[in-house]
């Protein structure tokens, strides 16, 4: 147990000193603190505007944080081969996945934190109204990182960095849409598309159950057994992506 957080914090750290990480949360902040700019390109309410862009830009940035932090955290040690030097410790293949998905996690949530405090102090400081749907809208942000990152760990175990990216960024995509697809697919004349529609709603993450952004922006309330049922949707989905990370990793041949 202990080698799993010495490896989680190493990669905290790690993520910590990296130039792109950091790029990625200031040019969020950015967005945050400058949304209220786009009051003069839109009709919409002042307050309405600072939510609607902050809440997007810390979904896009979000994402992409935590499909380079999943992509790069595993497949990165092993091109520069200092996953030898780890794993000749006494230290077991799952220790070490489990803390890279660990660090993973922690710098994705303290980057998440940073971003929220920097959206309620904008929204704070042009007097929009603080709910408590923003903080269930953050909650569930949280959650869908995390599937994406568990999900780009699963790859880069597998297949390169690029291919990684790709293809995680196509679950974020398809993730999205997998309720649209799936009635079009009911309503396709094709047997293959039919199915094709069903597997993926049903087997992939609808990743719609996590996003509040239309709730956020109407203030519009939602129940915690809502917010209880999609976290718990969302971490059955991470546990499936470790389970199948872990079990890849070890039948790997690092040689």
């Amino acid at each position: 147990m202990n080698g799993i957080f010495v490896i989680a914090r190493m990669s905290f750290i790690e993520a910590r000193r990296n130039r792109i990480t950091w790029s990625l949360v200031f040019f969020c902040l950015v967005l945050v603190l400058t949304s209220f700019l786009f009051q003069e390109v839109t009709i919409a309410s002042f307050d309405r505007i600072v939510r609607d862009v902050g809440m997007a830009g810390i979904n896009i940035f979000g994402v992409m944080l935590s499909v380079f932090l999943g992509v790069s955290v595993v497949t990165r040690e092993i091109e520069r081969r200092s996953v030898y030097v780890l794993l000749a410790k006494p230290l077991t293949r799952v220790q070490y996945l489990l803390g890279k998905l660990l660090g993973v996690w922690l710098t994705v949530g303290a980057c998440l934190v940073l971003m929220m405090v920097a959206f309620i102090f904008e929204t704070t400081v042009y007097r929009g109204p603080i709910a408590p749907v923003m903080f269930q809208a953050f909650w569930l942000l949280l959650v869908e990182l995390l599937v994406l990152a568990s999900f780009a760990i699963l790859a880069s175990t597998f297949t390169s960095s690029v291919m990684s990216a790709f293809v995680t960024l196509s679950l974020y995509v398809i993730g999205h849409l997998s309720e649209d697809l799936y009635f079009f697919g009911r309503k396709s004349a094709s047997p293959v598309m039919r199915v094709l529609g069903e597997v993926l709603f049903f087997v992939l993450p609808n990743l719609e159950r996590l996003n509040l952004k239309g709730q956020v922006s109407l203030l519009e309330p939602v129940g915690s057994g809502q917010v209880v049922g999609a976290t718990l949707y969302g971490l059955v989905y991470v546990a499936c992506f470790m389970g199948l990370a872990i079990a890849v990793f070890i039948r790997r041949d690092l040689k």
